[in-house]
């Protein structure tokens, strides 16, 4: 009978996860399955976090702090979205066993709440902060609020909610008899007492109704880091954790990347903060940066889905920049709403020969290798999907080796912007090359598309940053078809697949190689000289 009963719970389990790969936004089949499973493992306590920035962390964090107590199971890789609650859920397996649940509930729209009160009823729920996301949808922070006190919908009877005393409207949750505060400013349940904050991280005292409970100390930079150790903290003391405890959990903690991450990149220091952006996350950002030492070089990137207040809040971050931090050395936008932070900084008095905007990645490398000193802080902060990572990765690095080792000079009629018919630009170059010789990846990338694709012949097309592709043709033999691949890797040998015979000057073995910007065409050689002169490229 247990088997059978073993049995039917993986049958419920694996049916599941197929019910998900067809069923829009998870559906209600799914949402009930893992409503299902949760009651079944009635055992496990189920903590949810949510909020507009630290959730990640506080989720990490407490997950980290938890392990001390028993086995956790919780959102990894900010995979956060309200049809994917059963990838956790079905973790806890049949088998009972001492185990916390921890999840990370993204709020996007009015529809996300219900799907998460549907699938996950909750213990304990924890709202960090409220800010300026997802205006596009939720229209003010008011509407953002609203749907994250939803979440209350699902908290189970006897539940505790767990809300930060010094945020304005979550404030006005404490009179709520389910609620518990946190808090540094304001009168809370757990305070944090003695803060410090400085380029070594953040450490204060975790108090409780007068009494020091445990003395928090992190890496983490930032005074905002205090609120995820705050909140994580504050919640591992309702499950028991002493001081001793914590300290073994917080030396387990890794945090998430790309969220305020600290390294070094040459002889200057990076602070990569380029998973997500709002007006209060980039601030916090901004203040992080000015507890190290060194000049200091700010891009800030447009920060996305804030509806029709977008400009005028990017034009708020520039003013509020200008005013605290006058002494950043050079401030970089990035994309097109980034063009309202400068604005609103030299509005402010910030002064406008230290600004530039633009949208391409290729230029703003080129000026940041320019400015970029020894000693220097550089700042990345802009919505993930600008993938500002890209630019740090590439930063002090050549962008774009020569795809042939013995670079051949390009015959005229082959040469960039040549005209080999009337009124139509060459709008790459071809290389002349013996047929086997091996043609290497110009940068980092994916390849999106390999095999025979019309006159190019056989051809191998990646596609590097997000807004970048480079093209090699007439391979005789392509080696690599599909997956991530590395500057300088093999990927296939030259030939004259798709070369017509009998083209006169054109007709001879050669490799023909575009790299096009947003679909523009670019001179690929630009980049090779420079990489050959051994000098980084720009």
């Amino acid at each position: 009978m247990n088997g059978a009963g073993t049995g039917w719970r993986a049958g419920a389990r694996k049916a599941a996860g197929l019910v998900s790969g067809w069923i829009p936004g998870g559906g209600p089949l799914l949402r009930a399955a893992t409503r299902a499973w949760l009651a079944y493992r009635s055992d496990v306590p189920v903590i949810l976090i949510s909020g507009s920035s630290g959730k990640t962390t506080t989720c990490l964090l407490l997950q980290s702090l938890l392990a001390e107590r028993c086995e956790t199971v919780g959102t990894r890789d900010n995979d956060n979205i309200d049809c994917h609650q059963h990838r956790f859920v079905f973790r806890l397996g049949a088998r009972r066993r001492r185990q916390i649940l921890v999840l990370e509930a993204g709020i996007q729209s009015a529809s996300n709440a219900p799907r998460w009160n549907a699938a996950v009823a909750s213990d304990v729920l924890i709202l960090t902060m409220i800010g300026h996301t997802h205006l596009q949808w939720l229209h003010s922070r008011e509407g953002v609020f609203e749907q994250k006190k939803a979440l209350l919908g699902a908290l189970k009877p006897g539940g505790t909610l767990l809300v930060n005393a010094d945020d304005d409207l979550l404030g006005t949750l404490r009179s709520d008899p389910r609620a518990k505060t946190f808090g540094v400013e304001q009168e809370a349940d757990f305070r944090a007492r003695n803060v410090e904050a400085d380029a070594r991280g953040v450490r204060f005292d975790l108090v409780r109704e007068g009494r020091v409970l445990a003395r928090i100390e992190s890496e983490l930079l930032g005074r905002h880091a205090v609120y995820p150790l705050l909140a994580a903290a504050s919640c591992a003391s309702l499950f028991g954790l002493d001081a001793e405890a914590m300290r073994r959990g917080l030396a387990r903690f890794r945090p998430a990347p790309s969220r305020v991450s600290v390294g070094t990149n040459r002889e200057w220091t990076v602070l990569d903060d380029t998973y997500s952006s709002n007006p209060e996350a980039a601030w916090a950002a901004l203040e992080a940066m000015h507890l190290l030492d060194g000049r200091k070089v700010v891009v800030l990137g447009s920060m996305l889905e804030l509806g029709e207040r977008g400009p005028d809040l990017h034009r708020e971050l520039g003013r509020r920049l200008a005013r605290a931090f006058p002494g950043i050395q050079r401030l970089f936008g990035y994309a097109p709403l980034s063009e309202f932070i400068l604005q609103g900084a030299v509005e402010a008095g910030f002064p406008a020969e230290r600004t530039a905007q633009t949208d391409s990645k290729f230029e703003l490398l080129a000026r940041l290798e320019d400015e970029l000193r020894p000693g220097d802080v550089a700042l990345f902060k802009g919505s993930n999907q600008l993938a500002l990572g890209d630019v740090i990765r590439r930063l002090g690095r050549p962008w774009f080796a020569p795809p042939i080792e013995a670079m051949p000079a390009p015959r005229a009629v082959g040469a960039f912007g040549a005209y080999r018919i009337a009124d139509r630009r060459h709008e790459g170059i071809d290389l002349p090359a013996e047929p086997g010789t091996p043609v290497r990846a110009m940068a980092d990338g994916e390849i999106r598309r390999a095999g025979w694709n019309g006159a190019y012949g056989r051809a191998v097309r990646i596609r590097h940053f997000t807004n970048t592709v480079s093209l090699y043709a007439h391979l005789d033999r392509i080696v690599r078809r599909r997956g991530p691949v590395a500057m300088g890797e093999i990927i296939g040998y030259s030939g004259r697949t798709g070369i017509p015979r009998g083209l006169g000057d054109y007709d001879y073995p050669h490799l023909h190689v575009e790299l096009r910007v947003n679909g523009v065409a670019q001179d690929p050689s630009v980049y090779w000289d420079r990489f050959r002169a051994g000098s980084p490229a720009v």
